[in-house]
């Protein structure tokens, strides 16, 4: 019969693959129960011998079988055994993780705050201009770091640059506009999640493509600032949403240029990425904002990001009829 410990350790497996949990489940299930009957064989008491097969898994176990879920769901470009869908979603994730961490680092390169004199900085206390470059710095090492191949220390220092995020925002942000800082962190803080897709079997970028996303920071940097002179014009402000939009919609043209799943993949994370942060941004707009531009500004976004969500689900839906 069944204890409830292995019942625990079956559920846990279920994030597995189905194919690898079949050829697999019996192993490791009988391998942590002899781990845990070794762990308890010491004790005298028979009866907290009893209660161990009625405990749920150690918390080693449940990261491990995390840790071999991610590197079996979003495997590496040539990981041995896995699917050509566990790659591509693979590529797709890190490819997300990559271009969100793009783009808070394109601002920090981009962003006067850095200058000693006027912008951001003239009109910031002491205080919030540390935080502020502190936020900015992080931001930009984590994507240097990532870039060059140095994952590890970007799975560091991304999350300690969300971290300085989440505290200039707490200290900054008015109780009215939560929403709106919500839909902030979410644009920052999927990319530092996706991090997880960036695992020991991915492996090192080659010259060109080091070459290519080292150049795409100043690219983007002064994208931003040719982008932000247009917008201001019109009293529109670039925030994270549209830069995320528009990622959306670049990784969309070049999914249709190169007819590849992967970056189809790509489009459709980033549509849904971009969708959320822009539906708390209309959320907050239409509670808070008078100004009908604002209002139309953020209904473009969420109506923009769900055509492009439709759009490359129905490409994918005919490819594969």
């Amino acid at each position: 019969m069944m204890t409830p410990l292995e019942q625990h350790y079956r559920r846990l497996l279920r994030l597995l693959p189905a194919d690898y949990r079949q050829r697999w489940e019996e192993d490791m299930v009988a391998t942590y129960l002899d781990e845990e009957e070794a762990a308890w064989a010491g004790v005298e008491d028979e009866r907290e011998r009893e209660l161990a097969y009625l405990r749920h898994p150690p918390l080693r176990q449940v990261v491990s079988v995390l840790a071999l879920a991610v590197r079996l769901h979003l495997a590496a470009p040539a990981a041995p055994g896995a699917s050509l869908q566990a790659r591509q979603w693979g590529q797709a994730v890190r490819q997300v993780a990559r271009l969100g961490l793009l783009l808070p680092a394109a601002t920090a390169l981009n962003t006067p705050i850095w200058s000693p004199d006027g912008g951001t900085a003239a009109v910031l206390p002491g205080s919030e201009l540390l935080a502020w470059r502190a936020q900015a710095g992080l931001w930009l090492l984590a994507y240097l770091l990532l870039a060059t191949g140095q994952r590890r220390w970007a799975r560091v220092f991304a999350p300690l640059a969300l971290a300085a995020t989440l505290v200039e925002s707490a200290t900054s942000a008015a109780g009215p506009w939560i929403l709106g800082t919500a839909g902030y962190l979410i644009s920052v803080g999927v990319p530092v999640i996706a991090l997880l897709a960036w695992h020991g079997e991915v492996p090192a970028p080659s010259r060109r493509e080091l070459l290519r996303w080292l150049l795409a920071l100043p690219a983007a940097a002064a994208g931003l600032w040719v982008l932000g002179e247009q917008v201001a014009r019109f009293a529109l402000w670039t925030g994270p949403t549209t830069l995320l939009c528009l990622t959306a919609v670049g990784a969309a043209v070049v999914a249709a240029a190169r007819r590849s799943r992967t970056w189809s993949l790509t489009a459709l994370l980033l549509a849904a990425h971009a969708g959320a942060a822009a539906g708390l941004d209309l959320a907050n707009l239409i509670i808070h904002s008078t100004a009908p531009i604002a209002q139309i500004y953020a209904t473009a976004h969420v109506v923009a990001m769900l055509v492009l969500l439709l759009l490359v689900v129905s490409v994918r839906r005919q490819r594969r009829a």
